[in-house]
């Protein structure tokens, strides 16, 4: 491991007021990472009397790297260690990868011990920010031994880990496994710290279980892939394609396509104009008048017409009727849309049945008519 501690730092605003003008510079906020022990950074008074709560500090190092522990000493003066460590009880250590963000991954939070002044902790995972924080607020009863008012004052803060990324162990020589999430592993034991989409495992080593995918294998596969096969783990697509009916990873062939990648479209002679099914491209109701098969893309054969190709054409059509309606060209002496009436038979028009029936009527009155007058006449 190495140190990883840059100079570019910062901290609370307001710097401990010096008594001499000759001492400010022994309290600015880099002392705590010059490597000079016998200069630290310290920190206005803060309290629960105070008008300050809260301090912080923060070191920028430079960008991303993986970090393995965190060394902090504190001040000490002679006769006065459990003061000093009561004044910086209460602490913790933040890592982040933005300095907007001071609480992103806590590495160490005081509990009712009081901390050693030469401080060491593990802290491992990411970041480019490393900030010391730590408060004394009037509604909280802190444990015996904390000092209600503090003085900060940190003289070394020392970062340890890999400066490259990728690495772990202690000469930081050894690649994290390759599927990692972004190549982040411990660097301690080189578990990764996340996986790539479609593994799983400490070291990310498994591929996701059949039927699931994606990021740590949450994602159920949708079972729709050609030959009931599993979906890609990583991506969740059928890499072989889809089964009859689905197109992409979940999408059901639109109205009017089937079968495999929704590339065949149905037939339109459907009954009324209903979509065939999408995985085999059947009219499940039936086909419509004078078409026939599964798929309905077939008309009558010659002879026959109608719903279901079930009615025969009539033997006095000239050629084939129509697969519709059974309408054709009729033989000499008949007639009618099937061909079913004989033109020679006297069948009269009934219009014209009506007339002759009714003149006869009139005639036959006539006659009665005359005769009854003659005979009174006479």
């Amino acid at each position: 491991m190495v140190d990883l501690s840059r100079a570019k730092v910062a901290s609370q605003s307001s710097i401990y007021p010096c008594l001499y003008d000759a001492c400010s510079k022994f309290y600015i906020a880099s002392n705590a990472v010059d490597r000079d022990l016998s200069t630290c950074t310290r920190n206005k008074e803060i309290g629960i009397l105070s008008s300050t709560h809260t301090v912080w500090w923060r070191v920028d190092l430079g960008k991303i790297y993986s970090i393995y522990s965190i060394n902090v000493l504190f001040k000490n003066y002679d006769g006065y260690e459990m003061r000093q460590r009561g004044r910086f009880a209460g602490f913790s250590l933040y890592l982040s990868n933005s300095s907007l963000r001071m609480i992103d991954f806590l590495c160490y939070e005081d509990g009712k011990e009081l901390p050693p002044l030469n401080f060491t902790t593990p802290c491992v995972g990411y970041g480019r920010y490393v900030t010391f924080y730590n408060q004394r607020l009037h509604e909280i009863k802190y444990p015996d031994g904390y000092e209600s008012t503090t003085i900060t004052e940190l003289c070394e803060v020392i970062v340890n880990g890999c400066s490259e990324a990728g690495v772990y162990g202690e000469n930081c020589n050894v690649a994290c496994p390759k599927n990692c999430q972004e190549q982040r592993c411990d660097i301690v034991n080189g578990t990764c710290l996340g996986c790539l989409p479609g593994w799983s495992g400490r070291f990310c080593e498994n591929i996701c279980q059949g039927g699931w995918y994606g990021l740590e294998c949450k994602l159920r596969c949708f079972g729709h892939c050609r030959n009931n096969a599993f979906c890609n783990h990583v991506t969740g697509q059928c890499d072989n394609g889809c089964a009859e009916g689905w197109k992409g990873i979940y999408s059901e062939c639109k109205d009017g396509y089937y079968g495999l990648d929704c590339k065949f479209k149905c037939s339109s002679h459907c009954q009324n104009n209903g979509p065939c099914n999408k995985k085999t491209g059947h009219c499940d109701e039936g086909c419509e008048v004078g078409y026939t098969n599964l798929l309905c893309n077939s008309v009558c054969k010659g002879g026959y017409y109608g719903r279901n190709c079930s009615h025969k054409c009539s033997p006095k059509c000239i050629d084939t009727c129509q697969h519709t309606d059974g309408s054709c060209t009729c033989s000499y002496g008949w007639m009618g849309i099937n061909c079913n009436q004989d033109s020679t038979d006297p069948v009269l028009p009934i219009p014209l049945i009506w007339f002759l029936g009714l003149l006869l009527s009139v005639v036959l009155n006539l006659c009665f008519v005359l005769i009854a007058g003659f005979k009174n006449f006479r």
